[in-house]
């Protein structure tokens, strides 16, 4: 009867241990995926920025042709007026 009760203590513990281990495993990948998600929200989010960070500098690329060809324009207004001046 002693055996009988030491197996099923043996049986019993090796249920606990098993249930346990998977528990853990569960809640490990359970944080790994949530770090995965949070991860990727920052991800996203840093494609944001670059994607205006390129936006912006891409504009400002325009701005500059932009005013260099406007300070051509009145360069070269300048130069017809001192040329009729002379």
């Amino acid at each position: 009867m002693q055996d009988n009760q030491l197996s099923a203590y043996v049986a019993f513990m090796q249920l606990a241990i098993l249930t346990i281990g998977v528990v853990t495993v569960i809640l490990k990948m359970g944080k790994r995926d949530a770090m995965i998600d949070r991860s990727m929200d920052e991800l996203l989010v840093l494609k944001d920025i670059t994607k205006d960070l390129v936006k912006t500098d891409i504009e400002q690329g325009k701005s500059i042709i932009t005013m260099y060809g406007e300070l051509k324009e009145l360069r070269h207004r300048i130069e017809v007026l001192e040329k009729q001046m002379l």
